[in-house]
């Protein structure tokens, strides 16, 4: 017995396999069942067009020290008491009346999401959000996402900005059927009552 490697030790014909040319097949592996053979091992897999691969969504989380977060905290809770409801109000307004730049609705969007899930979570005081608690802001926000979605569709060129307007549009829903369901389970009569309005 050599203790020489020999390069053909994993060379086999396979019989009753028959290729193009009517030869056995001769594969380069051990010994195996027939089920095993997988004939695709070293092509190259066909590679995917960018605007079809799927978009890979990586939050980024910073991290700040402790007194930078609280002083962050006490401000959105200031914005909110204070200048949420009102300068929602003005920016609707602007977007309503297309005074704005194109696409600034995207900010309004952003605020309405964030703001909204810090109210939720943090005080879950309804009142202070009031301004995008409200059946037109559901129907802005579904005519916008529907919009998005075939500008999606139509412009393939500019399907992965389309796609996250789309998705903050999405998130900004989400937000406002979550505080919907804060409020259905708040046990307060007024709140259920006025959730019962916005779902009828």
């Amino acid at each position: 017995m050599s203790f020489r490697h020999s390069r053909f030790g994993g060379t086999f014909a396979v019989k009753n396999f028959k290729l193009i040319s009517e030869n056995d097949l001769i594969y380069h592996k051990s010994k195996c069942e027939m089920e095993d053979i997988y004939l695709h091992a070293n092509k190259r897999p066909k590679k995917k067009a960018k605007n079809r691969k799927p978009l890979i969504d990586r939050e980024v989380k910073r991290r700040s020290t402790l007194s930078i977060r609280l002083g962050l905290k006490e401000l959105c809770i200031q914005f909110l008491e204070n200048c949420y409801n009102h300068l929602m109000y003005a920016v609707k307004d602007v977007l309503n009346r297309e005074k704005s730049q194109e696409h600034d609705e995207t900010y309004y969007l952003w605020a309405m999401r964030f703001f909204m899930e810090f109210c939720r979570l943090h005080s879950g005081k309804v009142d202070l959000v009031s301004e995008t608690m409200s059946v037109q802001a559901f129907h802005y926000i579904q005519v916008q996402l529907f919009s998005y979605y075939e500008m999606q569709m139509m412009e393939k060129k500019e399907a992965i900005v389309w796609g996250k307007r789309t998705h903050l549009a999405l998130k900004a829903y989400q937000q406002l059927l979550l505080t919907l369901d804060s409020m259905d389970r708040a046990g307060n009569p007024v709140l259920m009552e006025s959730s019962k309005v916005l779902k009828n």
